[in-house]
């Protein structure tokens, strides 16, 4: 199940970026939305990768930076809140794109 959750985020942004917008300004605005929010959302493994000694183990609490995992109880719940809002803008736009399309 946590395999999912932590999936979600990148794979709905990779097939977010597909879809298609009549406004290239605001499809710009929501692409770099998403990637910033991907790199909140990654930012304690990266922070963890870099921050750990030679030799040692990233996922250590005790000699390590394996205590930024805790940082996922804030981040899990508000990226998913921010990720849902930019999906669904990104469908709501291209839902109005084909509409429009179709009507010319």
């Amino acid at each position: 199940m946590e395999n999912l959750i932590f999936s979600f985020i990148p794979i709905s942004t990779i097939l977010l970026f597909f879809l298609k917008d009549s406004d290239l300004k605001r499809k710009k605005a929501l692409n770099i939305g998403l990637v910033i929010n991907n790199l909140i959302f990654y930012s304690p493994i990266i922070y963890m990768y870099f921050a750990t000694p030679a030799g040692q183990n990233m996922w250590s609490e005790m000699d390590g930076p394996g205590a930024a995992v805790f940082a996922y109880i804030f981040l899990l719940p508000i990226c998913m809140l921010i990720q849902f809002v930019l999906m669904t803008l990104k469908i709501v736009f291209a839902i109005k794109h084909k509409k429009k399309s179709l009507s010319e």
